[in-house]
């Protein structure tokens, strides 16, 4: 009984010691780590830039093709504004390849080579193709020493106002520009040219028939022949001259081999830009945009400016340098007009029996547009 009593207490004695010394050992132990916070989510990724149509646009060459060698100034002041304004729009995606002096088809062939996709864009010149352009030849028919100021604001005034020239130019393709050069005049070898008298019998170089024409009203001996026959043919003898403008005095380097010069501007060249329609309606509209943004008026500013000054400089460098230019009356000019008059009714009666009744009103227009931008007093300012 005795025994029993004892492992009682023993076991008594047990449980008390592991009562005290339990919260003793809990509170010497470490405590637990608190839980890890549960990760953050990833941030969500930076939105891709959005890419716009020229970013998703592939590239396109664009062939085009000019008669003028690239140092023509046109070049410089026009064309290449132009097309680098679209490379620079593009982002890059576009850009062109260029085609000088008709190293890709002859002059007479570069409407069919741009309407055929042969080329996609270009310079065409009127004058050198007048079956296909019956009516822009009037433009050679400007009239006698009337400088305009802004040859290409008149021409391309008269396309925007004159359906029967847009249709006939957009027969081609998307029409950018039409415009005209700075008239031109005869530029003598050794014989000068004082008078409407003095014409008679001198072999002219000129290119293009009605201007063939109007020489012929004045009693001279013009020759048709490409632009790149004129200088070789002065050098030696086959011409007493050429029509050109005062630029081609140094563009062609005519300088060498001319004296004088008739200050009678006349019968100048017109010219329009056109695009292949296929390649202008694949185009995105913005890029159509982009290139609206760089024709018409914006084309005229630059290739106006620039070609009016250019003249009045070289005619100043020539002078300078011994050229004897001579400058006729109000009356000789009208001398001249007069003579001419037979061929621009000439042309008017031509182009009606193709369908276009009122080809002399539309002369008319154009003889208005092209005085209304001339400047009094000042054959060579741009007021």
């Amino acid at each position: 009984m005795k025994k029993h009593r004892s492992v009682v207490v023993g076991i008594g004695m047990l449980i008390l010691m592991l009562v005290v010394a339990v919260p003793f050992v809990i509170g010497c132990a470490k405590p637990a780590p608190a839980p890890a916070p549960a990760p953050a989510p990833a941030p969500a990724p930076a939105p891709a830039p959005e890419l716009d149509v020229f970013d998703k646009m592939e590239p396109i060459l664009i062939k085009s093709i000019f008669q003028m060698p690239e140092r023509h100034p046109r070049v410089a002041t026009a064309i290449y504004p132009l097309t680098d304004a679209i490379t620079e729009a593009s982002k890059g995606k576009v850009h062109f390849r260029f085609y000088w002096s008709n190293s890709l088809v002859p002059a007479r062939e570069m409407a069919s080579a741009i309407k055929s996709g042969l080329a996609d864009f270009g310079e065409l010149a009127p004058h050198s193709d007048p079956d296909n352009f019956p009516l822009m030849q009037m433009v050679t028919l400007s009239p006698i020493g009337v400088q305009s100021m802004r040859p290409g604001k008149a021409t391309w005034d008269l396309y925007q106002t004159t359906p029967a020239i847009a249709q006939e130019l957009e027969k081609v393709g998307k029409v950018i520009w039409v415009g005209a050069g700075i008239q031109q005049m005869p530029h003598l070898v050794d014989k000068p040219v004082t008078s409407l008298e003095d014409m008679k019998g001198l072999k002219i170089a000129c290119n293009g028939r009605w201007i063939t024409r109007q020489y012929e009203a004045l009693g001279a001996a013009p020759v048709n022949k490409p632009f790149s026959d004129f200088y070789t043919g002065m050098e030696k003898g086959t011409f007493d001259g050429a029509h050109t403008p005062y630029e081609s005095l140094y563009a062609w380097k005519f300088a060498e081999v001319t004296n004088y010069t008739a200050q009678m501007p006349f019968a100048t060249w017109g010219m329009f830009w056109v695009m292949n329609w296929d390649l202008w309606n694949s185009l995105p509209l913005e890029l159509q945009d982009v290139i609206e943004s760089v024709s018409g008026d914006w084309v005229s500013e630059r290739h106006d400016a620039y070609a009016v000054y250019r003249e009045a400089e070289i005619k100043k460098q020539v002078m300078d340098l011994g050229h004897e230019v001579w400058e006729p009356s109000e009356a000789e000019k009208d001398r001249w007009n007069a003579a001419v008059q037979p061929v621009i009714d000439e042309w008017a009666a031509e182009v009606a029996a193709t369908g276009v009744p009122n080809a002399r009103e539309i002369y008319d227009n154009f003889d208005t547009l092209w005085r209304k931008y001339t400047a009094a007093g000042d054959p060579y300012a741009l007021k």
